[in-house]
């Protein structure tokens, strides 16, 4: 037998970057929610690149150390996104930002890898006219994120049977240093957002960021200086990992 289950709209649904997007959350801007940010929107992009975490005392170390925050970092900022105020909270973790490192020396490697057979390859090349020449060295350095192939000179040759002349490009590889140092400072960051911003329910206490991990229990939510305490039966599923409270830790350590 099918049963509906009604939504408590007295609890926080917990959800992922699956949610996240201008439409949904219009439609859901009278629940409580806290979601991940895709990194996907200009304005995560810019933040995650930009804000400057700073160290935290002693003191908060302890604090979060007890909360098994420990390595974690963050700052809070007010953000009207889809004509909804929100609370984002840029987090760095560092675990997080160690693997991250360590997966983008690899991304690297192998971008330069692919960046050295392509110019090995257009090296060969032949073309009727320097344009074409470099139209498609152009074409090539568009799909390119973290090297380019940048031209040194133009070589023509005549050839003999028909007159033609034939021109090449030698070309040598070059490190988008700016384009990598970006994602070295955005290595270990990702954002949570939340429309918790005004609620009555809201006081602020120490930093923290804290989700219970029973149901049917008391559930404490911080968030930056924020504290949520309330009582109430874990939330619907949006085909997310982080569909109740007991797995929202995933959404710190993912």
């Amino acid at each position: 037998m099918w049963v509906k289950k009604q939504i408590n709209f007295d609890s926080i649904m917990v959800c992922d970057s699956a949610l996240y997007s201008q439409e949904n959350i219009q439609l859901i801007k009278d629940i409580k929610w806290i979601s991940r940010v895709p990194m996907t929107i200009k304005k995560a992009k810019e933040l995650v690149q930009s804000v400057e975490i700073v160290e935290i005392d002693v003191s908060e170390k302890k604090s979060r150390a007890a909360l098994k925050l420990d390595g974690y970092k963050w700052k809070e900022e007010i953000v009207n996104y889809a004509g909804i105020k929100q609370t984002w909270l840029i987090v760095s973790s560092q675990k997080r930002k160690e693997s991250d490192l360590i997966k983008l020396e690899e991304q690297i490697k192998k971008a330069k890898e692919r960046v050295e057979k392509l110019l090995k390859e257009f090296n060969k090349e032949k073309f009727n006219s320097p344009e074409s020449a470099r139209y498609k060295l152009k074409s090539i350095n568009k799909k390119l994120k973290l090297f380019e192939i940048k031209e040194i000179q133009v070589s023509a040759e005549n050839k003999s049977k028909n007159s033609q002349t034939i021109y090449q490009i030698e070309g040598v590889v070059n490190q988008k240093s700016s384009e990598i140092e970006i994602l070295r400072k955005s290595a270990g960051k990702f954002i949570l957002a939340t429309n918790l911003v005004d609620d009555k329910k809201l006081e602020r206490k120490d930093s923290g960021l804290r989700l219970g991990n029973q149901r049917r229990h008391e559930k404490v939510t911080r968030m930056g200086r924020y504290s949520i305490t309330e009582k109430s039966h874990c939330t619907f599923t949006l085909k997310s990992r982080l569909s109740c409270t007991c797995c929202a830790k995933m959404l710190v350590k993912c």
